[in-house]
C-alpha cells in the first residue's frame, strides 16, 4: 500500500498569510533576479518542501534555468536535490505547455532532470506572465507521496501571484526605456562628448569599443551591436569584426570575411560598399536583400540599423540589430549617424596609442601565463610521481622474490630519473636563461649504461630486435660527471634507434675519444656510438635533424610522428658536457649517432662514490623513535595511502583529514604534534589554513607546528609556504629520510606543548 501523502502547504491561514507577503514584496521588484532572491529568502523557506527551486526560460538556449546560471551569483546559490536545468524537449515542460497547471511527476515516468535529484516526489508548476511561459517552479522531496491534490491547487495560486510580478517587471522595464525629447537630446549630447573623451583615455582597444557599446547603449537598445573594419589589400577586401556582442552570433567576435567577386555580400559588406546608412525593418527586409542580392549571414534579425565611418586607411561601420519586438526608426539611424562619425575619429586616434600598449600587455600575460602552467606542471606531475615513488619504497621494504626486487628497483630507478629530469625542465629560471647546468657527481659508467638500456630492453624486446652495448676495456669507469644527463642522452638516441628500426639491431659502443690531441692526466673524453639498421635519413636532410621542430621527410609518417625536440636538446646536452654530436647514416641502411663527452676520473680506492638516495632506506627503530601525534591533511586517494603507510612506519599516529576546513575541525577537538599540510586542496587549500591556525593562535599562548608537504616545488614555492605561517617544508614526491629530518627539526624548535583538551 503506498505511504500517506503528507501536504508541503501550511494550514490555510498561514498559506494566504504567504500569498499575501509575496504579492506584497514583488510589487516593488523590477528586475527577475531581485523577484529571485525574494522568493529565496521569504516565500520558499515557508513552504513545506525540503528543495524548491525557480527556473526561468532562456530563448537562446531553449532552456529553463536557475538563477545559479541566469544570474550568476547574485542570487541564492541552487540549493541541493534539485534538477540543474530542464530543456525545452523534456516530456513534463511540453505537457505544461499544452497545459499550464501544476503537476505531480511520478518517479515510474519522471525524465533524467527528475530521477537525477535524488528525490523521490516532485511536483513542477508553470508560471505565465501575461500569454507567456515564462517560468518553472520546481518541489522536491526525499520522502514518496510527499505532494498532494491541495498542493497543486496552492502552488497554482502561488504561480500567478509570481506570473503577475514578471508581467510587473516587463512593464517596469518598458516604462525605463521611454524618455522624453529633452532628455533624449540631453543624452545625445552627453554621449558624443562622452566618446570624445574616450579617445583620450588610458582604455585598451578592446575597452574602448566596450566603452562604446555601452554609450550607444544609453541612447538607442543596443543588446546586439558590433563594430566592423574593412581593410583592401591586392583588390581583395576583408572585413574584420574586432568587437560583436550578440545574443545569438557571437561567433563573429575577432572573425575576418575576405569577400571576393565569388563571395555573398552580406548587409554589412553593402552597407561599407555603399558607403550610406541602411534600417532594415520586418516589412522591408526581404526586398532590400533581393533587390541588393544579399545573402544575411548568421541569424537574420527583425531589424537592423547601420551606419558607416570612415579613417584614413580603412573603412567601417557601426550596427545594431534586434531579434524581438524592437523596431529601428529614422530617428534612431539619424542618432547613429552622429554617434558613428564620432566613433571613427576616436578609433583613429586610439590606435597608435594601443598597438603599443597591446604588446606591453602580451608580453605580460605570456609572461604570467607561462608561470601559472609551469606551477601547475609542476604540481600535475609530482602527485602522480609521488604515488610512484613512494609506493614502489614501501614494496622494496616488503617481502618481496628477487626477481620482484629486480623490477621494482627499475621502476625506482627510472622514476629517480624522470622525476630529476622533471625538475630541471620546470625550473623556471634555468627555461628563462636558456640552459642547463650539469649536477657534477660520482657514478659508474658501466652501472649507468647497464640501468638505462634496462628501461628500453622490453621495447627491442616486443619489436624482435636485438639490444647490445660494449666498452672497451680502457674506458675508465669511475667517473666524475651527470650520470642523468648521460642517461637522458642515451635513453634518447637508444629509444629513437628502436623506434625507426623494424628488423635487425641496436648496439651502444663506447671507446676513449682517440681524436683528442692530449689526454690529460685524470681527464679523459669519451666517444659514444649508438647505431641501428633502421630505415635511416637522407644525406640531404641530415643537415637539419638537431633543429628545433625538425624531422626528416621519410619519417614523418603516422608511425613515426614527434614533437622533433628530442634530438635538439640531446645536442644541448652534448655541447655542456664538453662535446659535440654527429650523425652517420643512409636510407634503409640503417644509421649510427656518434657523441663525445668529456668526464673527470678519479681512483675509487681513494675516493668514495657518492651514492644517490637509497632504495631501502635506513631506519630508525621504533624503541628510539617518538611516537608522534601527526594529522595529516591531503585530499589525494593515493598519496593518503602512501603518507600514512610512511608515518605509521616511523611508529607515529595518523589523523587523517582532506581539507582545510577539517583541519580546522579537528585542531578545535583535539591537540596534534604536528600538522602535515597538503598545498592543493578542495574548499580550503593549504596555505589559508595555516594563516587561519596562526590567527587562532594571538588570542592564546600556544602554537601549532605545521610542516607544508606539498608537490609545488618551483622556485618561490618554499617561501609562500613559510610566508603563510609554516614552520617546515617537504616536495613531492616524498623522501622518508628529508620527512624525518624536518619533522624532528620542526619538532624540536617547537617542543610538543601539554594537551589542550583535558577531557579528551
Amino acid at each position: 500500500m503506498p505511504q500517506e501523502s503528507s501536504s508541503i502547504v501550511p494550514d490555510e491561514a498561514t498559506f494566504l498569510k504567504i500569498v499575501a507577503d509575496l504579492s506584497t514584496r514583488l510589487s516593488t521588484v523590477d528586475n527577475q533576479a531581485l523577484l529571485c532572491q525574494r522568493l529565496h529568502e521569504h516565500t520558499f523557506t515557508l513552504v513545506g518542501s525540503e528543495t524548491t527551486e525557480i527556473y526561468f526560460y532562456n530563448p537562446s538556449v531553449e532552456q529553463f534555468r536557475p538563477p545559479s546560471i541566469e544570474f550568476g551569483h547574485r542570487c541564492k546559490t541552487q540549493p541541493p536535490h534539485v534538477p540543474k536545468l530542464f530543456r525545452t524537449d523534456d516530456p513534463h515542460v511540453r505537457a505544461l505547455k499544452n497545459n499550464p497547471v501544476p503537476t505531480i511527476v511520478d518517479n515510474k515516468t519522471a525524465s533524467d532532470a527528475f530521477t537525477q535529484t535524488g528525490n523521490s516526489a516532485h511536483l513542477l508548476a508553470p508560471v505565465v506572465a501575461g500569454d507567456t511561459f515564462t517560468a518553472l517552479i520546481y518541489f522536491g522531496s526525499r520522502a514518496p507521496y510527499h505532494f498532494t491534490n491541495d498542493d497543486l491547487n496552492a502552488i497554482a495560486s502561488l504561480s500567478a501571484i509570481i506570473g503577475s510580478g514578471l508581467k510587473n517587471i516587463d512593464t517596469i522595464k518598458s516604462l525605463k526605456t521611454s524618455v522624453s525629447e529633452l532628455e533624449y537630446t540631453e543624452q545625445l549630447r552627453s554621449a558624443l562628448y562622452e566618446i570624445s573623451e574616450q579617445a583620450h583615455s588610458g582604455q585598451t582597444m578592446d575597452e574602448l569599443y566596450y566603452s562604446l557599446h555601452q554609450i550607444v547603449g544609453l541612447l538607442i537598445p543596443a543588446k546586439n551591436f558590433f563594430i566592423a573594419l574593412a581593410e583592401t589589400n591586392n583588390d581583395e577586401t576583408i572585413v574584420s569584426f574586432p568587437y560583436f556582442s550578440d545574443v545569438y552570433d557571437s561567433r563573429f567576435q575577432g572573425k575576418r570575411l575576405h569577400l571576393g567577386p565569388d563571395d555573398k555580400r552580406s548587409l554589412t559588406s553593402y552597407l561599407i560598399e555603399s558607403g550610406k546608412p541602411l534600417l532594415t525593418t520586418p516589412e522591408n527586409f526581404e526586398q532590400i536583400c533581393q533587390t541588393n542580392e544579399i545573402a544575411y549571414i548568421g541569424t537574420q534579425p527583425t531589424s537592423w540599423l547601420g551606419v558607416p565611418f570612415y579613417l584614413e586607411h580603412m573603412s567601417g561601420a557601426v550596427v545594431v540589430q534586434s531579434y524581438d519586438e524592437i523596431i529601428y526608426s529614422e530617428k534612431d539611424k539619424n542618432l547613429l549617424i552622429y554617434v558613428a562619425r564620432h566613433v571613427g575619429d576616436a578609433l583613429a586616434r586610439k590606435k597608435s596609442i594601443d598597438d603599443l600598449r597591446q604588446s606591453k600587455t602580451k608580453a605580460e600575460t605570456a609572461e604570467k601565463n607561462k608561470s601559472a602552467f609551469l606551477a601547475n606542471m609542476s604540481h600535475e606531475i609530482r602527485t602522480p610521481m609521488n604515488g610512484i615513488i613512494g609506493i614502489t619504497d614501501l614494496l622494496l621494504d616488503s617481502e618481496i622474490t628477487d626477481k620482484q626486487y629486480t623490477y621494482l628497483t627499475m621502476v625506482r630507478s627510472s622514476a629517480d630519473r624522470l622525476l630529476n629530469l622533471v625538475n630541471d625542465i620546470l625550473d623556471f629560471s634555468k627555461i628563462e636563461a636558456g640552459k642547463l647546468e650539469l649536477q657534477i657527481e660520482p657514478f659508474k659508467l658501466r652501472e649507468t649504461l647497464t640501468e638505462t638500456l634496462s628501461i628500453l630492453e622490453l621495447n627491442a624486446v616486443k619489436k624482435g630486435i636485438l639490444l647490445d652495448a660494449h666498452i672497451n676495456t680502457d674506458v675508465p669507469d669511475h667517473l666524475n660527471g651527470d650520470p642523468n644527463r648521460l642517461c637522458q642522452v642515451l635513453l634518447n638516441l637508444v629509444q629513437n634507434a628502436i623506434k625507426f628500426t623494424d628488423d635487425g639491431e641496436v648496439r651502444v659502443h663506447i671507446e676513449c675519444n682517440r681524436q683528442l690531441l692530449l689526454e690529460q692526466e685524470g681527464h679523459s673524453s669519451l666517444h659514444f656510438m649508438v647505431s641501428d639498421t633502421g630505415i635511416g635519413i637522407p644525406e640531404d636532410q641530415q643537415e637539419h635533424i638537431f633543429d628545433a621542430f625538425k624531422q626528416a621527410d621519410n619519417i614523418k609518417t603516422g608511425a613515426y610522428e614527434g614533437t622533433g625536440l628530442g634530438l635538439p636538446v640531446t645536442a644541448q646536452l652534448v655541447e655542456l658536457m664538453g662535446g659535440r654530436i654527429w650523425l652517420e647514416s643512409s636510407p634503409q641502411r640503417g644509421s649510427c649517432f656518434h657523441f663525445t663527452a668529456y668526464f673527470t676520473i678519479f681512483d675509487s680506492n681513494d675516493a668514495e662514490i657518492k651514492k644517490q638516495t637509497s632504495l631501502l632506506k635506513k631506519r630508525p627503530s621504533s624503541s628510539t623513535t617518538p611516537s608522534y601525534n601527526i594529522l595529516l591533511a591531503e585530499d589525494d586517494p593515493i598519496n593518503q595511502t602512501l603518507a600514512i603507510a610512511i608515518l605509521e612506519r616511523e611508529g607515529w599516529q595518523v589523523t587523517l583529514a582532506v581539507n582545510g576546513l577539517e583541519v580546522l575541525e579537528k585542531l578545535k577537538k583535539k591537540s596534534y604534534d604536528l600538522v602535515l599540510m597538503d598545498i592543493q586542496m578542495p574548499e580550503m587549500d593549504g596555505l589559508e589554513a595555516a594563516r587561519n591556525i596562526r590567527e587562532q593562535e594571538q588570542d592564546n599562548n600556544w602554537h601549532q607546528p605545521i610542516v607544508a608537504m606539498t608537490a609545488y616545488a618551483l622556485k618561490g614555492d618554499r617561501q609562500k609556504c613559510l610566508d603563510a605561517g609554516m614552520d617546515g617544508y617537504i616536495s613531492k614526491p616524498i623522501d622518508t629520510d628529508l620527512l624525518r629530518i624536518e619533522v624532528e627539526t620542526v619538532l624540536k624548535q617547537h617542543q610538543p606543548q601539554p594537551e589542550r583538551f583535558q577531557h579528551n
